[in-house]
């Protein structure tokens, strides 16, 4: 019987993944002069359909770690590296496919959308869309730009995702790009209060309506189309508000309350100075927060607490 590939990656992987085997895979600049992971099977020589499907086994293997330590890793990911890899999927990806609809498909099947999807929950993204620092700058066409770009093959995808050897393929790529899109739009709808706004010219907008729009009627069951619907809920410029609410696709964000779990003032609240991600009613409920280790206040805030550029 032959070996499963992404199955033999996986069990050479280390117990624990390292912040320095992403860098490595991800063919990141070491900022942070990480030293490298002797345990990971990972040399950073990939063509980029092998790098897209080793970021996939390499976060399967992190969801399996516990104690903290994934959403640790992600975490300082995300607030040191994530300029950089929103640039990388921005920026023209050394592809050497002479199948030139290969080559539109790696505009999104990339390794940099993995890791921007697995992160599209971390309070760092929304930190990193909303910054007004340069660094974060190509963060503003980000959304657009990954709209765009479904627009580009989304119609090639639906023909692929009906009675084909590969639709599963094609639907396992729809689910990497959807809920990253609608993540991050909801995520800007709670924070704005209002519908965000896309960079995309009067057709685009009608495309990708209409591809959403398919792919909910199509797949209502599966999270193709709930997630389809999800964006076509949040996107104000292209879809009714009133609509939305009447169907109940969108709530109204949740309270800002103190981030120790087990208080829920609402009131006098200030902002952790160090990654300003939450918010504390006072000095002491931070500090409890910070070196909670008995796991009764949840995760302790020490571990995904990092400073950022953006």
């Amino acid at each position: 019987m032959p070996v499963d590939p992404d199955l033999l990656l996986l069990s050479t992987l280390p117990n624990a993944i390292s912040l320095k085997d992403f860098v490595v895979l991800l063919d990141l600049d070491n900022q942070m002069n990480i030293p490298p992971n002797p345990q990971a099977n990972l040399d950073g020589q990939y063509s980029e359909e092998q790098r897209f499907h080793h970021a996939i086994i390499v976060l399967r293997r992190i969801d399996m770690e516990q104690n903290g330590h994934d959403e640790y890793t992600k975490a300082k990911l995300a607030a040191y590296y994530l300029p950089q890899l929103v640039e990388k999927f921005l920026g023209p990806l050394p592809i050497h496919d002479a199948d030139p609809e290969a080559a539109e498909d790696l505009l999104l099947k990339n390794a940099y959308m993995v890791m921007l999807q697995s992160l599209a929950g971390s309070p760092y993204m929304v930190k990193y869309l909303k910054s007004s620092y340069p660094i974060a700058g190509p963060g503003k066409r980000l959304l657009s730009v990954v709209a765009r770009r479904l627009v580009l093959v989304g119609p090639r995808w639906n023909r692929m995702m009906e009675d084909h050897p590969k639709s599963k393929e094609f639907k396992d790529a729809a689910v990497i790009v959807l809920p990253f899109l609608g993540t991050c739009l909801m995520a800007l709808r709670y924070v704005d209060g209002e519908p965000p706004k896309l960079d995309l010219n009067a057709k685009d907008g009608q495309d990708l309506s209409v591809l959403l729009h398919v792919w909910w009627m199509r797949f209502p069951d599966d999270p193709v189309g709930t997630i389809s619907e999800l964006i076509c809920h949040n996107l104000g410029e292209y879809f009714e508000y009133e609509e939305a609410l009447r169907l109940g696709a969108y709530q109204e964000p949740p309270k800002i309350e103190c981030a120790l779990p087990s208080c829920q003032r609402q009131d006098n609240l200030r902002f952790c100075k160090r990654c300003h991600n939450v918010k504390y009613c006072s000095a002491q409920h931070q500090k409890i927060h910070w070196y909670c280790e008995d796991g009764s206040e949840g995760l302790p805030h020490e571990l995904v607490c990092f400073s950022t550029q953006y």
